[in-house]
């Protein structure tokens, strides 16, 4: 950077300026005289959006012209643009430097053209940026001319350099059109339909019509379509649909190919053709007058009229001789009523004669002997009735049809009209066989293939709607299905007004042979499940492994044809792509598995490698849990008048392997007391553990003692009662910490006769440990061992009773009568 001359002045002037100069530059000090009571002045810069491929900006200065150095001159301003973040002007590395001084415009050496500072200190120039480069950035620096802003700092500004918005193009869209039909008769109505895509494209599809916007044709996009019902005129059609963006810098407009569509003149209906008025929603417990008009009645069969004839639609549909009974209203149209092959007349329905749950017809024929043998007047026009009120709960089932029982079936239960004192509790969607229940009687505590509750809370204005899976091969097409609905709790014992009953229908699919496996890649040591499905029930099934052979025996299929081996693989079986084949008579299936090698380490010297396993001993935490609001709310709600206590606890000791999943368990002290019912009901949950079993799971135990509603014992244990999932973890600063969603264990659910199903959710679980030195690995931090034995299978353990679980997942109190008739 060149520092500009200044412009020649006068033999003395430019003797002081020097010396001036000299003792800037020297010393950076010099004694001026300051207006008396002058305020320093305040310099800002500000300047112009830079142009993204760079040019040129607009530099604009003010507050620059109260500072008069060493002199008594004005020497002006530099302006130049560098680089960001530099201290000052002389450190910017300044690339393009202006020199604005009072009253000069001449050019200047090395610093391009001179600009004039007005008398007020306000000035305006322009600078060129370079193109906008991404980790580059620019500012403009201001320096008092000739080292004074060395010595005036608080004279110098500085602004960055802001670049103008990179122009985004739109996004291309394409639209498509499909017309339901290419040939439509006047008056009817042709489906038009686009597709956008993107899908998430917002705006509307105009449908137009030989080049013409059709009316009302513009349609918002949802998802990605737009449909409408188009009435089109006569003649040939060329129809084109083209999408509108809501925001054209987001998206691009786009038109589809045309389709053509032809709209003929209506065929006019050969034979006699029949209007009825009203036909639809006749009330039964009124008098109903029906208009009925005719066209094209002519021919010799209606040389004597024609008959007009009110009846079940099974008192006659034509083809044989005209009843004469059976009917429950009648007209005869005479021959001069028929003009031009026209006639309208009145039809009378006296009040009381119509059933809701039957089907009715308006027929006409050809009457006296002509009724007999001419069939040339015969029609039928349905007329329906008016269904009553529906009073009481009503359910829906979709899908409700042709189930297949090879496969999970999601089964969506809606009702309505779950009302009054008995809906108190919620209500039970049960679905099981018919011959399980049929009403009249307390709801059946087992039996069911699968149930949910909704609780009170989930039925708003007497309406909810629940999913409720039927796992596959519980269903068997050659037995009778429904789905059944009751009062919840001690409710479904007494109270009957809630029970529904809807039938659902099972295909009979048969499952076609095959294996399934609970993983396609497992660990030496680790275990797998090997399942084959459409064998013949009771058939012999084999299973081998395969390219080593391992004979795993045989079992019979069960009554659905499947059949479960459960294989732990030898650590010194060879890794690899392995194949299970299944055999029962001429049935063969097989599947291809792999199996991982087990990583070792050397254990010191010794020729016997192990499995490498280091466990790191849980030194302190904490765990908050609550069990279920819904729970505690009974408890300390107005039924049971208890009170709930305790839920926070401190880690006692365990042990987590760092180095694989995080297996291991963690002890806990600490109690959670809830009492209720003057002291009858009385539940304890104490000193709970949490054994990680791998990567996001983990099982909740803890010692369990409860009292029946009578008072009595009801059970003491330790028990499994929770399943938690979450997000894998890592041990991060010497802590782990986990937070979970926990269900109910499948121990659980089998305490309840299956009544309640394993998987209902319970409070969230969260807890955090701290971590110390290494201890030995156990049966609890091995995940070799541990899946050897199986800890993570919680059916070994003492289940719940009835009482015990149905408060742990905030069933309330179940009272003793109700208990036994469950059980």
């Amino acid at each position: 950077m060149s520092i500009p001359k200044p412009p020649k002045r006068s033999g003395m002037t430019r003797i002081l300026s020097f010396a001036t100069a000299f003792l800037v530059a020297a010393f950076g000090l010099v004694a001026v005289p300051a207006a008396a009571n002058a305020e320093p002045a305040t310099p800002t810069l500000t300047i112009t959006e830079a142009p993204r491929a760079g040019g040129q900006v607009t530099v604009t200065g003010t507050g620059f012209d109260a500072v008069v150095p060493e002199g008594g001159s004005n020497n002006g301003v530099y302006v130049g643009i560098g680089n960001a973040g530099a201290t000052n002007f002389y450190t910017a590395s300044v690339i393009e430097t202006v020199w604005v001084a009072p009253g000069n415009t001449a050019g200047s050496t090395g610093m391009g053209a001179t600009a004039p500072m007005n008398a007020d200190g306000s000035f305006t120039i322009t600078l060129t940026v370079p193109a906008f480069a991404e980790g580059t950035d620019y500012a403009i620096y201001s320096s008092l001319a000739h080292g004074a802003g060395a010595r005036n700092p608080a004279q110098n500004a500085t602004v960055a350099v802001a670049y103008e918005a990179p122009v985004v193009a739109a996004t291309p869209t394409t639209t498509t059109l499909t017309v339901g039909s290419s040939s439509v008769e006047l008056g009817d109505a042709v489906q038009l339909s686009a597709q956008v895509l993107p899908a998430d494209a917002a705006g509307s599809v105009q449908f137009s019509s030989n080049g013409t916007p059709i009316s009302g044709g513009l349609v918002p996009v949802t998802a990605g379509s737009a449909t409408y019902l188009a009435t089109l005129p006569l003649g040939s059609q060329s129809i084109t649909a083209a999408f509108i963006p809501a925001d054209s810098t987001l998206f691009a407009a786009s038109a589809s190919v045309a389709s053509d569509v032809m709209v003929t003149e209506p065929n006019v209906p050969a034979g006699p053709q029949v209007t009825v008025t009203p036909s639809q929603n006749l009330d039964p417990a009124v008098e109903n007058v029906l208009t009925v008009s005719g066209t094209n009645f002519t021919g010799p069969g209606a040389a004597g009229g024609t008959y007009v004839l009110f009846g079940e639609t099974s008192v006659w549909s034509g083809g044989t001789a005209t009843p004469g009974s059976g009917w429950i209203a009648q007209v005869w149209v005479r021959a001069p009523q028929v003009v031009d092959g026209a006639f309208q007349t009145t039809i009378t329905i006296p009040a009381g004669t119509m059933d809701p749950t039957k089907s009715y017809q308006i027929a006409t024929s050809a009457t006296g002997r002509l009724s007999m043998t001419d069939r040339s007047l015969d029609t039928f026009t349905p007329v329906t009735v008016q269904q009553p009120v529906v009073t009481g709960p009503q359910v829906t089932v979709t899908p409700s049809q042709n189930l297949n029982p090879n496969v999970d079936n999601v089964l969506t239960v809606s009702g309505t009209n779950f009302t009054g004192p008995g809906a108190g509790m919620g209500t039970y969607v049960l679905i099981g066989e018919r011959s399980v229940w049929s009403g009249g009687s307390a709801t059946p505590g087992s039996g069911w293939i699968a149930q949910a509750w909704v609780r009170a809370a989930q039925i708003v204005d007497g309406a909810f709607s629940v999913s409720v899976t039927v796992p596959a091969g519980t269903l068997d097409p050659s037995k009778q299905y429904q789905v059944a609905t009751s009062a919840a709790h001690q409710l479904s014992v007494t109270d009957r007004s809630l029970d529904t009953f809807t039938p659902i229908t099972v295909a009979d699919i048969a499952a076609a042979p095959g294996v399934q496996m609970s993983a396609s890649t497992v660990q030496q040591g680790g275990q797998i499940t090997f399942t084959g499905v459409g064998f013949d029930p009771g058939a012999s099934v084999s299973a081998i492994v395969n390219s080593d052979p391992v004979d795993l025996g045989s079992q019979l299929a069960n009554a659905q044809g499947v059949v479960t081996f459960n294989w732990v693989i030898p650590t010194d079986f060879e890794a690899g792509a392995h194949t299970i084949t299944m055999r029962s008579g001429n049935t063969v299936v097989s599947a291809p598995f792999t199996v991982q090698a087990l990583v070792i380490v050397s254990d010191g010297g010794s020729s016997t490698p192990v499995a490498q396993c280091v466990a790191r001993a849980v030194t302190g935490g904490n765990f908050s849990w609550g069990i279920s609001s819904s729970f505690k709310n009974y408890i300390t709600g107005p039924i049971a008048k208890g009170s709930f206590s305790g839920g926070n606890f401190s880690a006692s000791g365990g042990a987590i392997n760092v180095n694989d999943g995080n297996v291991g368990r963690v002890n806990f002290s600490g109690s959670i007391v809830a009492t209720g019912h003057g002291g009858l009901l009385n539940l304890q949950l104490s000193n709970p553990s949490i054994q990680i079993t791998g990567p996001g799971t983990a099982i909740l135990f803890a010692y369990v003692s409860s009292t029946d509603s009578s008072g009595a014992p009801a059970m003491s244990g330790t028990v499994a009662v929770a399943n938690l999932y979450f997000p894998a973890t890592a041990v991060s600063g010497g802590s782990l910490t986990v937070n979970a969603s926990a269900t109910l264990t499948a121990a659980g659910a089998n305490a309840f006769s299956g009544f309640y199903s394993a998987g209902t959710a319970l409070d969230p679980v969260s807890f955090t440990v701290s971590i110390g030195g290494e201890v030995a690995c156990d049966s609890t931090t091995d995940p070799v061992v541990l899946a050897t034995t199986g800890a993570s299978n919680d059916a070994s353990f003492a289940p719940l009773s009835i009482a015990a679980l149905a408060m742990l997942i905030g069933f309330g109190l179940i009272r003793t009568r109700a208990r036994r008739q469950h059980v």
